[in-house]
């Protein structure tokens, strides 16, 4: 007989979904069928896929430990870890909240019961640069009100190397859920429908933007949602730490992909928009085109992007950033750091205080403003990176000795959403 061909794997998924906490009114009813649904589609993408469903904190440490060694042993392999369940800050770390966590805990004591998102997830997920990616997506709620007394919500965190980080809302923000078990989480709900149309080889990080574009329109047309809560009450937050633009599945492992889009759709319009030398160029084609688009996705990415680069200029003037000479910066970069200049220009706040920790330090007596250091990380504190506001803070307190600028980046970094660990320590 001869030897049928076996399937090639694309990539490994890890799917948590916690449906049982206490009280039992903070049940997330959704969570297994969340994690049902996505499984299936990802395993049409290829990927071979672990479903747990209420698991032990141990098998959910011990399946990243497996999933990230297949990763080293196999640098082409794409990887997915999924959580749907509760979570909380204490003292400024993240955690998950295991199925069975009782919210009503003090966080000191219910932290010693959960897995530190940082310490636990990240660290087991980093992985060396190459084509592929891993994709973290945190399906929970960020809002202070878990655990109960007292709390914080999911505090803003640097995404590890060769990581995208997806939270399903924003810092500060809730993520809604129907107390339904036939249905999914607001954000599942989205995902899988965009997966299945995602081609293997179409960018993760364009699949990501178009979920965050629809979960933001799916909130809004909710109306108990807007009343309750108000506009924009719900929308995903990408934080990316990759090399070049990975695919779902590297070309190696892909199956053969969809036509690529014709010249003048779009889709072509709206990546040359993105590749356009400056962000006053790519906001003004982006401005040209909006009116073109019919109502639909493209039109809705388009708006996101122009939204993100109008923060991005907001944010350059208050930095004094001159975006004019920004070519010339990049190119005297290493390749990876003029990545992230060109991602910070589109708006990731991430990127922009990953560059500014590339820069030295101002030289004594130098004002941190007038330094390329300062400049970008000012830049990454006015895009909303409350990690950059806090450090700031710490500079203006400790090193400049200026009372009245520190308490400015402080209110900032709040104001960011970002909870500052309560020791006095600049190292996040």
């Amino acid at each position: 007989l001869p030897v049928l061909a076996q399937p090639v794997r694309a990539g490994l998924a890890l799917l948590v979904g916690n449906t049982a906490y206490k009280p039992s009114g903070e049940n997330l009813p959704p969570a297994q069928k969340s994690v049902r649904d996505l499984e299936a589609r990802l395993q049409r993408l290829g990927f071979e896929v672990l479903a747990l469903n209420d698991p032990p904190i141990g098998q959910v440490e011990a399946e990243l430990e497996r999933l990230q060694r297949a990763v080293d042993e196999n640098p082409a392999l794409a990887a997915v870890f999924y959580f749907c369940g509760h979570g909380f800050q204490s003292n400024a770390e993240n955690y998950l909240v295991p199925a069975g966590g009782d919210l009503q805990s003090a966080p000191a004591h219910l932290s010693k019961t959960c897995m530190s998102l940082e310490r636990d997830v990240f660290s087991r997920l980093t992985r060396r640069a190459g084509p592929p990616a891993t994709v973290i997506m945190v399906d929970a709620c960020r809002t202070p009100d878990r655990p109960r007394t007292p709390g914080e919500g999911y505090n803003q965190t640097m995404p590890p190397d060769g990581c995208h980080v997806v939270f399903a809302t924003g810092p500060g923000k809730r993520a809604f859920a129907p107390n339904d078990p036939q249905r999914l989480t607001l954000f599942s709900e989205v995902l899988v429908s965009e997966l299945d149309v995602t081609d293997p080889a179409r960018s993760i990080l364009l699949t990501l933007e178009t979920v965050r574009v629809k979960v933001a329109k799916r909130v809004n047309s909710i109306p108990t949602i807007v009343r309750v809560f108000g506009p924009n009450a719900q929308e995903p937050e990408v934080a990316s730490n990759v090399r070049g633009d990975p695919k779902w599945v590297p070309s190696g492992a892909a199956r053969p992909s969809a036509a690529a889009p014709l010249p003048g759709t779009p889709a072509t319009e709206l990546e040359a928009a993105r590749q356009a030398a400056s962000p006053q160029d790519a906001a003004a084609r982006l401005k040209a085109l909006l009116p073109t688009l019919p109502a639909g996705d493209e039109a809705d990415i388009a708006q996101l992007r122009l939204k993100d680069l109008e923060a991005v200029l907001r944010a350059a003037r208050s930095a004094r950033l001159p975006l004019d000479g920004m070519a010339q910066f990049a190119a005297a970069q290493p390749p990876r750091v003029a990545e992230d200049v060109q991602r910070a220009l589109q708006g990731d706040k991430y990127a922009a205080l990953r560059v500014a920790e590339t820069l030295p330090l101002p030289a004594a007596g130098e004002l941190i403003e007038r330094s390329d250091h300062g400049r970008w990380m000012i830049f990454a504190a006015n895009l909303g990176n409350g990690i950059a506001a806090y450090r700031l803070s710490l500079h203006f307190r400790n090193v400049d000795r200026r009372d009245a600028e520190a308490s400015r980046y402080l209110n900032l970094a709040r104001a960011n959403n970002y909870t500052p660990p309560r020791q006095l320590d600049s190292k996040r």
